[in-house]
């Protein structure tokens, strides 16, 4: 067998089993592998909502990006490690948002509404502290009256 050939077959088999083994885990084929997302009931104020957790550094960092479209009923809970002025952009949305800030005392704190793809490279971020950031379809907001100071409640966090 040509030596070039054994070395790139054992590359490629070396490639499929890192993906075999941890790509699962890294969601490192995302969009094409997707991983099944166990959903969170929240509330704010009266209205409740089915949600995806983003809670690591990889999962946030992915957001929203790439998906063709999202739910009315269905949002994404970015959930950080500490209260603070976290940023967020469009790089890769194909659709507008709503953000919704929400401070470790459980309030929302900011809004930023319908925010469309075409703002990339632009951030947004809250005007205060925030330890979750809650991304909805646009319009989500002002279709249920969502208002800064309203109360924000996990009805079933794991």
């Amino acid at each position: 067998m040509n030596f070039k050939l054994s070395i790139l077959l054992s590359a490629g088999l070396v490639i499929l089993l890192i993906w075999f083994l941890f790509g699962h885990k890294i969601n490192m084929f995302y969009p094409f592998y997707i991983q099944s997302r166990p959903l969170v009931l929240i509330q704010i104020q009266d209205t409740e909502l089915k949600v995806e957790i983003a809670d690591t550094y990889l999962k946030r960092i992915r957001g929203l990006s790439g998906r063709e479209n999202m739910p009315d009923d269905l949002g994404l809970l970015f959930i950080f490690n500490q209260a603070d002025y976290h940023p967020f952009w469009m790089k890769g949305m194909k659709f507008s948002i709503d953000i919704i800030w929400i401070s470790q005392e459980m309030k929302v704190v900011s809004i930023s509404k319908n925010i469309s793809p075409e703002s990339f490279p632009k951030n947004f971020s809250s005007t205060e502290p925030a330890k979750y950031v809650l991304e909805v379809k646009a319009g989500w907001a002002d279709q249920r009256a969502i208002e800064i100071g309203d109360n924000f409640v996990f009805k079933n966090k794991k």
